[in-house]
Parts: C-alpha cells; structure tokens; sequence
C-alpha cells in the first residue's frame, strides 16, 4: 500500500524529471543549428552597439554584457552575438516552473513551461542576437516574483521582483507597461488591506518617481520612434495584433484569454489581476500607440509570459476536472498541452529550415565574384548587413522611390540591386517602404538569382538580385518616345 507521503514524493520527482525532460527539449531547439543562420538586420545592429558600447544607449543591457563579458571570450560573430539570448530562451522554461512550484502552481508551471519550450515565437527570439528573450526572461520573473510577495510576504519575492523589473526594463523599454501594470496592481492591493491612513503615500511617491525616471530616459527615444511610422518593422493595429495572433498561435491566446477569464472568476484577488493586467494592458497600450508612432509586434513579447501562464493554468484546470479521482492529472495534462503546442509544429518545422531570416550572407558570397571592376551594388540599408561578411563589396543605399533609383541606375553603369521580399501574417513586410521599387524593378530590370529557402508555412524570407543595365533603360526610353510621338 502506498502512503500518501510516498504518493507526493513520487509525484515530485516526476514533475522535476519532466522540468528536466522540459529542460532539454528547449536546450536542443535553441541549439540547433544556432550559428548557421546568416546575420539579419536588426543582429547586424546589436554587433555595432555592442563594438561601439556607450551607456547612452537606452537599451545598454545586452550590448554590455556583449562588450564586456562575451566580445573577449567567443568573439561578435554569429555565436558570440547570439549565445546571450539563448541561454535566456532557455533559462525562461526551468526558471517559470521553479516559481511557480513555489507558488504551490505546480501542474501549472509545467504547463507553462511546456508551452514556452516548444514556442516558434520564443525559439525565434532565442536564436536571434537581439534582447528580447532577456526582456521574456525579466518580465516573467518580475510578475512572478510580484504573485510571490502577495502570496507569501517575503521580502525577497519583492528584492527579486525589483531586480527583475529594472533589468527587463534595461534589457528595452517595452518592458515599462509590464512593470508599471504590476507595481500598479500591487500598490492598490497594499493600499486597500492596510487600515493606516497615509499607507498610499509611499508607493504614490515610488511610482511617480519611477515615471520621472522613465520619462527623462525614454521620452526623447519615444519622441523619435513618432516621427519614423514607415519603417518596416513598424505595424498599425490590425496588422500588429495578426502579427501578434500568429506567433503566439490561436490556440495558445484562445487558451490564454479563456483562462483570464475563468482565473479571475474563481480567486478574485490580485493574482489573477497581476496576471491579466500584465498580459492584456501592454497588448492594448501597442495596439494604440501603432496609429501613433511605429511599434514592432517584438515589443508586445514582454507580455507574453503572462499569456503563457493563463494557458498554462486553463490547462492544469481541465487536466484536473477529467482526471479520475485519486488519480494524478499528469496524463491528461500532458495530453492538453500536446494539442495546444501542436499549433507550432509547422512554424518549428519552417523556422529551421530559413531561421526566419533573409539570407545576407548567401547573397554577399554570390556577390562577390559577379560584380566587375566598374559595377556597383544598390541595396537597403546601405549594405551594411552585405558588408558584415564580405566588406569590399561596392555597395551603396537602395533608393525608396522609383525616380531617384531611375536616376542612379541611369548614372550607375550597370549596378546591380538586391532587394528583400518578406511576407508576415499576410502583409509584405518592406510594401510601405519599398512599394515604388518594386514596381520598377519588376518593369525595367532582369531578376537574375533569388536567395531563399522555401517554407512550410505562409511567410516568406526572400532575396532577389536584380540586373539593371543603363544601356537598355535608353533604348527602352526612346522606344517609349517614339511610340508617343506617332
């Protein structure tokens, strides 16, 4: 006959074994083929902070830590640049289920954690050089550590809830709504179960003093993101909350929305208000602020934690309504989180194929024996993420309207441009910017190569190479004359 103590520690070292289990399939899909991928836009940007380290920079976490610690050890090529964020990536999965243990959540932190390690969305921020899966990190351990503190009363949930919310919000800014939601929620819960008059002021004076803070550091960045709304990367609300929706997966926010729901409904306290508040106020304040200036569907990864979490406890919940009685809800637990994360096969499956990522690197090395002593190569950006590899490549800035890149081709002997083409939750990704040049490439110049890997799902990380000859753009013009003067 089996004790019920026996039974516990029985259950125990099954759900550390499966933390573990956890543990490696995030370690194996972060890992794989991490240094393959070539080096994309915004990583080419973390390897120039990170050479050219000053503390002015708003985001100074990631690019210190490159500077400092990682630059003399690896080196800033593609593993040196990418080794942070993946052990934040996978450091996020056995980190949630210990606080949540510790939470007495135990069923749900393995949820949680489950959901997270076979997250596209979260292996993509891993393997990528920028800072996001250190803001994933921070913000979850901050909002947890805050449910630590009203749940147990210790002060060191609140000394990590504080270190916590001041790297994440080092790590970048969109960190801010997290923090400032949290602080929020728990300064009124501390204000309306204290009986002293005046129990308000101190975190009145916290609060206004972080705001002070935040606004001096990150107003004048705020400031300049108004002004550039054609960016890219920057999306309006309905393309924003798609972007959202299709790296998250339906089933995980479906899931995640309906266990807001349900969580609020049954404990009414300040966990699920934490929980709910973290996830839906910075989604909102996003979606907002895009009609206003331009926001980056990665600035809504700071509230991703919590959306995991509310998953992650709808299916604990269902696990533990259909087990039978006696019996754990570790089986059927396991059988829900299957079904909800199966949502990501295809964009596992598509992301190891491209890293989802446009290929500079296969383009600069193709490059490199085609141009002549006399060709010059137009490309975005100036071509600096072409330089990064071969950097006596003749490169100069690609035009974003039709008559300037004319002009230049017309004076440019016979350049060469290289343009991307990459398609995101049914939207092109560069339309906006490069809408003109698109239509004149595809009328006046020749595509000789495209530089992609196919992919399983709906998007598209693409490279064409374009040959533009002046030449044939003057005859084409007097073709184009004569036919009007007749």
């Amino acid at each position: 006959m089996t004790t019920p103590r026996a039974g516990t520690v029985r259950e125990g070292r099954l759900e550390w074994a499966t933390c573990a289990a956890l543990t490696a399939i995030a370690i194996a899909i972060r890992v794989h083929r991490l240094t393959e991928w070539s080096v994309s836009d915004d990583e080419y940007w973390t390897w120039r902070s990170s050479l050219e380290f000053t503390w002015s920079n708003p985001r100074p976490l990631l690019f210190a830590a490159n500077h400092y610690l990682i630059s003399p050890v690896f080196g800033l090529r593609e593993l040196g640049l990418r080794i942070i964020p993946a052990a934040a990536g996978i450091a996020a999965v056995p980190a949630v289920y210990t606080l949540l243990r510790r939470l007495d959540l135990r069923l749900e932190g393995l949820a949680t954690a489950a959901l997270i390690a076979l997250s596209t969305w979260h292996v993509y921020w891993s393997q990528f050089a920028r800072y996001y899966s250190l803001v994933f990190l921070f913000s979850a351990l901050y909002g947890l550590a805050l449910l630590g503190w009203l749940r147990r009363r210790r002060a060191g949930w609140l000394c990590l809830a504080a270190a916590s919310g001041i790297l994440a919000v080092l790590a970048h800014p969109s960190a801010l709504p997290i923090v400032g939601s949290g602080a929020l929620v728990v300064a009124g819960h501390e204000h309306a179960g204290s009986r002293r008059p005046g129990s308000m002021w101190p975190w009145a004076v916290a609060l206004g003093a972080a705001l002070v803070a935040a606004l001096v550091r990150y107003g004048p960045v705020l400031a300049r993101w108004s002004t550039h709304r054609e960016y890219p990367w920057g999306h309006t609300s309905l393309p924003l909350a798609l972007t959202f929706l299709d790296w998250m997966t339906a089933p995980v926010v479906l899931c995640a929305l309906v266990g807001m729901a349900f969580w609020w409904r049954v404990e009414r306290g300040p966990v699920p208000q934490i929980v709910v508040v973290s996830a839906l106020l910075p989604t909102a304040l996003f979606l907002g602020l895009s009609e206003l200036m331009m926001v980056s569907a990665s600035y809504l990864f700071a509230a991703a934690p919590f959306y995991f979490l509310a998953a992650g406890w709808l299916l604990a919940r269902v696990a533990q309504s259909v087990a039978a009685p006696g019996r754990t809800p570790f089986v059927p637990g396991a059988v829900a989180v299957v079904v909800v994360a199966s949502a990501n096969l295809v964009g596992l499956a598509s992301h190891f194929r491209d890293g989802g990522r446009l290929p500079w690197r296969d383009a600069a090395y193709a490059l490199r024996p085609l141009t002549g002593a006399r060709d010059s190569i137009l490309a975005e950006s100036r071509g600096q993420y072409l330089q990064f590899y071969v950097s006596q490549l003749p490169v100069s800035a690609l035009p974003e309207d039709s008559l300037t890149l004319d002009r230049v081709v017309d004076r440019g002997g016979a350049p060469w441009v290289l343009v991307p083409r990459v398609d995101r939750a049914g939207f092109g990704y560069y339309e906006r910017m490069l809408a003109e040049v698109y239509a004149w490439l595809d009328a006046h110049c020749k595509l000789t190569r495209d530089f992609t890997t196919p992919r399983l799902d709906f998007r598209r990380n693409e490279l064409q190479l374009f040959r533009c000859r002046s030449g044939a753009r003057e005859t084409a013009r007097g073709a184009s004359l004569t036919a009007r003067s007749k």
